[in-house]
């Protein structure tokens, strides 16, 4: 792969995100996204992100939920808006979210990967969570995952 080289760009799902990262270290994905660029590979993640929701999973439920994604010792905020069966995701901070989760960047790869999850996330240190930390797995299952 060449420098400058997105190879998010083309990725339509967590398949192929996974297929993409599989085994690589930590290392390896940081080196693809800074040749891809943190914020545009960020915002085709959560383009994603918006692409995985399930309205069904998520009926009845409103939340705004808020990423902080380190990356080259930057933090990028990104955030979700679900409410009347839809989600719609964004960068920048939200007033007043319910839950913000904060990871590095490899973390929020695999994340979204599928090759972990919140709570496995939570519970061995790599997610910080702040707010309402009980609402985590109850937000994840509002997303197609696998």
């Amino acid at each position: 792969m060449t420098a400058g080289t997105d190879v998010f760009a083309g990725l339509h799902d967590q398949q192929g995100l996974a297929a993409l990262v599989r085994d690589l270290p930590d290392e390896e994905i940081t080196r693809l996204v800074e040749d891809a660029g943190a914020e545009a590979t960020l915002d085709r993640l959560f383009a994603l992100m918006a692409e995985a929701f399930d309205a069904e999973q998520a009926a009845g439920r409103s939340a705004v939920a808020q990423w902080e994604v380190s990356a080259g010792g930057e933090a990028h905020t990104y955030h979700v808006v679900i409410d009347a069966g839809t989600c719609r995701a964004g960068s920048g901070p939200v007033p007043s979210p319910r839950i913000t989760m904060a990871l590095e960047l490899p973390d929020f790869i695999r994340f979204m990967a599928g090759q972990t999850n919140a709570v496995t996330a939570f519970m061995t240190g790599r997610m910080k969570v702040t707010g309402d930390v009980m609402f985590g797995p109850t937000l994840e299952s509002f997303f197609r995952r696998g």
